[in-house]
C-alpha cells in the first residue's frame, strides 16, 4: 500500500495512532488472486484482480501518511498502483528468474480472501514481521 520508510521508535504512538484512524474507517473487501506476473529480471509475482476497493485504500493509506506523519518522501505520480504479492524477488538470482517464467507462465493459480483489517509491517534486517 506505502512505500518502505524508517521511522523512529520514540515516535511510535503517532504511527500506531495512524494505523488506528486507518482501521477505523476501513471497510471491508474481497480479493482475487490469478495467475502470475513478472518484473524482468527477478521478481515473480500473484496477480491481484483489479478491485476498487484496494485502490481506494491504498488512496487511504498514502494519504494519511502524508498529512499524519508527514511522510512526503514517496511520489507516487509516476507509478501506477499495480498491486501483487511477490513470491520471489532478492532470493531469485538474474539468470534463474527465465527458468523460473518459463515455469510460472504455464501455472494456473487462482484464489480469493477476505480483507478485513490493515496491517504494519516492519523489516527485521531478514524478513518482513507483522508489527501491528
Amino acid at each position: 500500500m506505502h512505500m518502505p520508510f524508517r521511522w523512529k521508535d520514540k515516535k511510535k504512538e503517532e504511527l500506531m495512532e495512524m494505523m488506528a484512524r486507518l482501521n477505523e474507517e476501513f471497510i471491508t473487501f474481497c480479493v482475487e488472486l490469478n495467475g502470475f506476473g513478472f518484473f524482468e529480471p527477478r521478481v515473480v509475482y500473484v496477480n491481484v484482480e483489479e478491485n476498487e476497493s484496494l485502490r481506494q485504500l491504498q488512496k487511504s493509506v498514502v494519504q494519511h501518511c502524508r498529512s499524519d506523519l508527514k511522510i512526503l518522501n514517496s511520489n507516487y505520480k509516476d507509478q501506477v498502483f499495480r498491486p501483487h504479492i511477490t513470491i520471489a524477488f532478492r532470493d531469485l538470482k538474474k539468470p534463474m528468474f527465465y527458468e523460473a517464467r518459463a515455469y510460472f507462465v504455464t501455472r494456473k493459480f487462482t484464489t480469493k480472501f477476505h480483507v478485513d483489517h490493515v496491517s504494519l509491517l516492519k523489516h527485521d534486517g531478514t524478513k518482513w514481521q507483522v508489527h501491528s
